[in-house]
Parts: structure tokens; sequence; C-alpha cells
């Protein structure tokens, strides 16, 4: 884990922002005691925390800077953040839904909490190499039946002991569909007996990675062409879900953590 999160805080309206402007600064210079760097993105609006189109151009130009963890403030626009799932962490601060009441005090009680709970997350689930199974493409990749959409379940907020719980999620993953093989290294079957191995080359270059954008998952960098080559283990032909489509009678496929997916001839 990176000694220090970096957090921007979302959904900020212009009145209470520009009230409390003097000490949210002061905190920004100090970079956080507790560890951590911090922005703000301030709404166009005096009032309302919306989040449009301009501030979600500001939280994605954030992200690329690595504000991976993102704290917003009461929205109704909340649910415009999902473009950001699964990518970064996007946690709800605790807070009165009357932002034009906000005190410092109440709103920095609320951003302690998150980040404490952040870098607890952190400590357990982030992945910290190619081999976590966060990593593999939840439309492509699939698990034996109790463990359906595990990458939503790991991805928890607000209760300590649902950390816990996803840790097991991911260890279970791991030693149902975890194999080693002789000079291919970690590779994972899955529950079609579909073969995900990484393909050390990185050639599979996304649309993202080919206009330099810098790409996560689960908080975690994502090498540029990082994806899976993937095969049946027993030589067959096989159909593979992608982010868009259903691909049939396979070879063989590049398949990349978002589920983008080129099939090879």
């Amino acid at each position: 884990m990176a000694a220090q999160l970096r957090i921007q805080v979302v959904g900020f309206p212009g009145t209470p922002y520009r009230r409390l402007k003097p000490q949210l600064e002061a905190l920004q210079r100090t970079g956080m005691s507790e560890g951590g760097a911090l922005r703000f993105v301030q709404c166009r609006h005096d009032h309302l925390p919306e989040i449009k189109r301009e501030e979600l151009n500001q939280i994605s130009a954030n992200v690329q800077d690595g504000f991976v963890h993102i704290a917003s403030l009461p929205t109704r626009d909340f649910r415009a953040l999902r473009k950001f799932e699964l990518d970064c962490r996007i946690a709800k601060l605790g807070v009165d839904g009357d932002l034009n009441r906000l005190t410092y005090e109440s709103f920095y009680e609320a951003l302690m909490s998150t980040l404490d709970y952040e870098k607890r997350w952190c400590a357990v689930l982030r992945p910290e190499d190619w081999h976590s199974p966060l990593w593999l493409p939840p439309p492509s990749f699939e698990v034996k039946e109790d463990l359906t959409n595990y990458w939503r379940r790991c991805d928890c907020y607000q209760r300590t002991e649902l950390i816990g719980d996803a840790h097991n999620l991911v260890q279970t993953v791991a030693s149902r569909h975890r194999r080693s093989e002789p000079g291919q290294g970690t590779v994972w079957i899955d529950a079609r007996s579909r073969k995900f191995r990484v393909d050390r080359s990185l050639h599979g270059m996304s649309r993202e990675d080919r206009s330099g954008l810098r790409q996560f998952r689960y908080t975690s960098e994502v090498p540029s062409g990082f994806h899976y080559d993937v095969t049946h283990v027993e030589g067959r032909k096989f159909w593979l879900a992608s982010a868009h489509a259903v691909h049939e009678n396979c070879e063989r496929a590049n398949v990349n953590p978002w589920g983008h997916c080129v099939v090879k001839d």
C-alpha cells in the first residue's frame, strides 16, 4: 500500500466551500497529518451539490493525478460517479444533508472517518501485483456460483467487518481458481474451464492506453497494455463475454480487466 492516500472531495457547493475555504486550504497544505493528500472539486452551483459534466471532467483529471479515492458530500447526483466504480473508491461522507450549514468540525470528522476506513481497506484488499483476482474481468471470468459478483462485494464501505469478509472472499476465489503451471507461472481457471494467463508482453493496448491515460483498478494502477491471454484448458474452442458482446468459437483471446476483448486468429 502507498504511504499516502490521495483523496478528492466532490459535491461541495460554492457557498459553503468559500465560507470554509481558509480551513480547507490549511488542511490541504498540511497534507492531513493522518496520512493523505487532499483536493476539492467545487460545484458550479452555489447552493446545490451538483455533479454535472464540468465536475466529472475535473474528477477525471484528478484521477489522472492519482486521486483515486473519491469522497462525496450528500448529493442527488451520486449515481453520476458510477463511471469510476471498481476503478476508484467512492465513499459517502457522513455529514448532515444541509450543506449550507456545514461546519468545518463535522466535515473534518467525517473525512477522517473515511480516511481511516480507506487506509484499512487498502491494507487488506488493494491489489499489490498482477496476481490479484480483483483484476480479473467481471464480464468474462466466471466463478463458482457462491462467489458470484465477488468484485462488488469487495468494494465495501463503512462497516469494518465487511473488510474481513471481503478478504476471506478473495482468498476463496484464489484457492478455487488460481493454479500454477510450469513455464507459465500463475494462471486462473474459470468455471467454464477457460484459462486466463497474464501476458507479460503488455501488447494489449486499449484506446485509453494509446491515448496515454492512466488506468486504475481498485485504486491500483494497471500497466499500459496489461491483459490476459485466454485459451481453453482442453485446447478447444470457447465463447467469451466481453464488455460489449459475446464472442463465439474463440481459440484464443486477449481481454483486459475491464472486459475489452480482442479475439485472435
